[in-house]
């Protein structure tokens, strides 16, 4: 979606393009942009809030990404992600696979033919 021409009341659209640059290039983040968020309506602690919640998904995002967490309904992701998987790295390890986990090393195992 691009931001800039999507059908966004002003003041959600001043809102997203802050959180927008703060996860994509957050080192090029000025005054100005504050102050567009300030412009459309916001208050200080709503920009603060907005600064939270969006380093908050960041963080969650890249915790997942970095341990090979995927969706657990995503079964064609669990079966193609083989290396770096939370699972495939567990088993490398030579780690024990949690019990609640051994269900699904043994529906993929079965989906691919083989051990991961």
């Amino acid at each position: 979606m691009n931001l800039e021409s999507a059908a966004l009341p002003a003041k959600m659209k001043a809102a997203l393009l802050f959180a927008k640059k703060l996860t994509q290039i957050p080192s090029r983040l000025t005054q100005a942009d504050s102050d567009a968020v300030y412009a459309a309506g916001w208050s200080e602690a709503a920009l603060m809030s907005m600064i939270e919640v969006t380093a908050l998904f960041a963080m969650y995002n890249r915790i997942a990404d970095g341990a090979g967490v995927t969706a657990a309904n995503t079964e064609t992701t669990l079966v193609k992600k083989q290396f770096g998987s939370y699972l495939d790295n567990l088993i490398k390890f030579g780690l024990p696979v949690p019990d609640d986990m051994q269900e699904l090393v043994a529906h993929i195992d079965s989906r691919v033919g083989k051990s991961l």
